[in-house]
């Protein structure tokens, strides 16, 4: 999973609750097992779930099934900050049997939303709490977040869950796994020198093809893709280590400290030094 910015993550709890507060940081399109739910507290940004395009703005949920491709926060506007919960599939499943066979659709009752925002506005309010440490009795917060957690996980299943689709009705290539494992391979190789050519022999595809599927599919090219991945990477150790930005530069899968730097302005509109000194001065 390509998280950036996870602020609370404890193993007793039957989850992960991620904060994202950086305006320059964003994740490129990716898919993981388990469920997502983002409850956006401030400012705005553009979203990817699926074959879904929106702009997500201050109060609203965005709900991504497992395995369902997805993207946020590239290129925010203004100020922003909320909370993403990364379901625990199997402590959920524990509950919930037959959870690997639903789908969760946030529009099935509508309704239940201000009750399920309110469940997940608490849930903020008790990790950054917990986080912060500053409150009276900010340990118990833990007991809290546990029990809102689990409240979650109810309201979804309740109210919000159906059968999931057969899967030949997920989007596919002919002669691989699908697009998400193209993804997969990418996601798994971006420090490897990698071309159009390569990905496409390895899924014995033309590169034709698969240029016109990943273009129709996710509105970007294959080499947009890897360039992004490898620019969330680099932001992370710009963000979170000491190291050069040549070294960055390699370990992120970019040829050469010109490549990354003319990658990154092009990106977040500063050089990957002047990015690293923002973070060193927060």
């Amino acid at each position: 999973m390509l998280f950036l910015n996870e602020w609370l993550h404890d193993d007793v709890l039957p989850g992960k609750i991620v904060f994202n507060q950086d305006p320059y940081q964003h994740l490129p399109i990716h898919w993981h097992r388990s469920l997502e739910l983002c409850y956006f507290l401030q400012g705005g940004f553009p979203s990817i779930v699926g074959d879904r395009r929106r702009f997500v703005q201050n109060g609203d949920l965005i709900l991504v099934n497992s395995g369902e491709i997805h993207c946020h926060g590239d290129g925010p506007v203004g100020e922003h900050c909320g909370i993403l919960l990364v379901a625990n599939m199997d402590f959920w499943g524990g509950f919930c049997p037959e959870l690997s066979r639903l789908s969760f659709d946030l529009e099935m009752c509508p309704q239940q939303l201000p009750a399920l925002k309110e469940q997940m506005h608490v849930l903020y309010e008790a990790s950054l709490a917990l986080h912060t440490g500053r409150e009276p009795g900010a340990a118990w917060e833990s007991l809290r977040i546990y029990g809102q957690i689990c409240q979650v996980y109810y309201t979804l299943t309740k109210y919000f869950s159906r059968p999931r689709p057969e899967e030949a009705g997920h989007q596919t290539l002919p002669g691989s796994s699908g697009i998400r494992e193209i993804i997969r391979y990418i996601n798994e190789r971006y420090t490897e020198p990698m071309t159009l050519q390569d990905i496409a022999d390895h899924f014995s595809i033309s590169r034709e093809h698969l240029s016109r599927i990943f273009r129709k599919q996710l509105g970007l090219t294959v080499k947009e893709y890897l360039c992004s991945v490898r620019l969330t990477h680099a932001c992370q150790l710009l963000s979170h280590t000491e190291k050069s930005t040549i070294d960055i530069a390699m370990e992120s899968g970019f040829p050469d400290l010109r490549a990354l730097t003319r990658e990154f302005k092009a990106m977040y509109h500063m050089t990957p030094k002047e990015y690293q000194r923002k973070k060193n001065c927060e």
